[in-house]
């Protein structure tokens, strides 16, 4: 099970575009997944604790949906 999103994991990943993370997750890395052109939509669940800079840098989401666990 993934729990951790490194940095560049996905970047100019282009199949993807709907995105939604399982709760087991905790932290996604800076650029994990930036540069994805084909994304629309996230939803971050609770749980999550860090966003690395620029996870989502230059990518044409629509919609976001941030937990309160967030630091």
């Amino acid at each position: 099970t993934v729990q951790h999103f490194r940095p560049w994991c996905f970047n100019e990943c282009f199949s993807m575009i709907n995105l939604t993370f399982p709760e087991i997750v905790y932290s996604i890395e800076e650029n994990a997944f930036s540069n994805m052109k084909s994304i629309e939509s996230i939803v971050i669940p609770e749980g999550i604790k860090s966003l690395g800079k620029h996870s989502f840098e230059k990518s044409n989401l629509y919609n976001v949906s941030f937990p309160s666990t967030l630091q």
